[in-house]
């Protein structure tokens, strides 16, 4: 089971390889939607590694990206007054990931 999840993810990676395959994914409504179902683990057909690999080939999609960016400027700032300065960018691609990764 776990090979045929490793071999899941390395093909949703393959799917983001280049900016062109990432462009053509991003526009495509539907591949987003299904990529989208696969992260949050509709019909509980998919590994969490399958689910974590779809959330990330989103995420390199530019998906919810505006919620992504606030993160990262918040994180990035540095004020001492704002608790999102205290996260490092690994940890905000951690949340993210979680985001997409929430059941409806």
């Amino acid at each position: 089971f776990h090979i045929q999840g490793r071999d899941s993810e390395k093909g949703l990676r393959e799917l983001v390889a280049t900016d062109a395959k990432r462009k053509r994914l991003a526009n495509d409504p539907i591949a987003v939607e299904g990529l989208r179902g696969v992260a949050r683990g509709d019909n509980n057909a998919s590994c969490e590694i399958v689910r974590r690999a779809a959330a990330d080939v989103l995420l390199a999609c530019g998906i919810e990206w505006k919620v992504h960016r606030l993160l990262l400027v918040g994180c990035l700032k540095g004020r001492a007054t704002c608790h999102l300065s205290k996260l490092d960018p690994d940890g905000v691609r951690v949340i993210m990931r979680s985001l997409l990764m929430l059941p409806k």
